[in-house]
């Protein structure tokens, strides 16, 4: 009798074969190996051929995407490494880096570090949430920043295959107490705006927060050349950044050996900027870095109010350090910190509810929504670009609207302009 002729496998199946002790149908891949003459691979088992075989194409193609697959579960600690240089390094900005490292370093790893990623359900979540509040002693707030980073990137995870589900999506979040008070009513804004009245650099400063809704950094980032008098106009393209430095004295573990606490008392200290990211170094950790998005690098109207204010400033202290208008008294980049000590003064030097910088943007908005200016003029204004920031899609807004808004949002807040 003629042997039997042998038929060829179809592409994609090599390496898929039925173990004999249970009747599994099993598939290996090899993986790249680090170590010589030492073979790394993965094991599928599947009960079905036809199961592991789409399992061993899918391996096939994941692992040409990624150039490696894990063979086992990581633990939450070991996909915090991983996540970091595959998606954090490329994702976050370098000033949203460090409060990230924070969360991962302090919160997440020390309470479910241990747990294997598939396993990880919403009791660990709770856990977590537990071990910032009740161990760390921190506020709700810190536990939910630790429960967003933790969510983000098992969304990761999640698209990687790597779990079936995010539990973080499940899990109930950490509840934060409101505060009563988050932002300055139309009133309030126009009292802080008149009480500096007498001092150009606050009342351009507060004035440029009030009547344009710019984030602090965007505030403080705006240079001479920036602003154009003749028409009327502000180029919003850098922001202010004060960065943090890391540690250069790292072990393989790791640890710093410097024996300082901060990174910036390191004597091997530096601060990682990516290639891609375009900065200019001013001093020390200050640096100028492009805003937070796309839609927050624009041009917007200067008119009435906002150009008094921003003349009587550049006439009474002229430009610093890069053409800076708003610097420190030897035009030396501000510093965020005091910047944000001198709003506070200022409320409560005015008789106005503690609120923080950051509310000058949302009592922007709110009054400017109170004055009847609709959704996409805001978007456009504050450099909005998502829905769920101002509960609109972004659509082109045409400069007369925008002007119309200001002059409309200006006599609101300085009648007298």
């Amino acid at each position: 009798m003629p042997p039997k002729k042998r038929t060829r496998r179809t592409k994609g199946t090599g390496g898929v074969y039925q173990r004999q002790s249970d009747g599994m149908w099993c598939a290996s891949i090899e993986l790249p190996s680090d170590t010589p003459n030492k073979r790394r691979r993965k094991v599928i088992v599947r009960a079905r051929k036809a199961d592991v075989v789409d399992e061993l194409r899918k391996a096939h193609r994941d692992l040409a995407k990624s150039g490696d697959l894990a063979t086992a579960s990581p633990t939450v600690s070991q996909w915090c490494d991983l996540w970091w240089k595959r998606y954090g390094l490329k994702r976050l900005k370098v000033s949203t880096r460090p409060d990230y490292t924070t969360k991962i370093e302090h919160y997440i790893k020390p309470s479910i570090g241990r747990v294997r990623l598939d396993r990880l359900n919403g009791g660990h979540i709770k856990q977590m949430h537990e071990y910032v509040t009740d161990t760390k002693g921190l506020s709700g707030a810190s536990a939910l920043g630790a429960h967003r980073v933790l969510s983000s990137m098992l969304a990761d995870a999640l698209k990687e295959g790597r779990i079936t589900q995010n539990p973080a999506l499940v899990a109930d979040k950490p509840r934060v107490a409101k505060k009563k008070k988050q932002y300055l009513e139309n009133a309030e804004a126009a009292q802080l705006l008149v009480s500096v009245r007498d001092d150009p650099y606050q009342a351009a400063r507060w004035g440029m927060a009030l009547l344009t809704g710019k984030r602090q950094g965007e505030c403080l980032g705006i240079t001479r050349d920036m602003i154009d008098f003749d028409n009327d106009a502000i180029t919003i393209a850098w922001q202010l950044q004060r960065l943090r430095y890391n540690h250069g004295c790292l072990d393989e573990s790791g640890e710093a050996t410097c024996g300082r606490k901060r990174g910036g008392s390191c004597p091997k200290r530096y601060i990682e900027i990516p290639d891609d990211q375009d900065h200019i170094h001013l001093e020390g950790a200050f640096y100028l870095l492009r805003p937070k998005s796309t839609s927050s690098w624009h041009v917007l109207p200067m008119l009435g109010p906002l150009r008094r204010l921003l003349e009587e400033q550049i006439e009474a202290n002229p430009p610093g350090q890069h053409g800076l208008i708003f610097t420190r008294p030897d035009g030396r980049p501000a510093d965020p910190s005091v910047d944000s000590a001198d709003w506070d003064r200022a409320l409560k030097a005015a008789g106005l509810p503690d609120v923080t910088l950051h509310s000058a943007r949302h009592s922007c908005n709110t009054i400017l929504t109170e004055l009847g200016v609709s959704v996409d003029v805001r978007q456009s204004m504050l450099g909005h670009a998502s829905r769920a920031v101002n509960e609109a899609v972004y659509t082109h807004t045409s400069d007369v609207r925008v002007a119309d808004a200001m002059k409309a949002l200006g006599a609101a807040l300085l009648p007298e302009g």
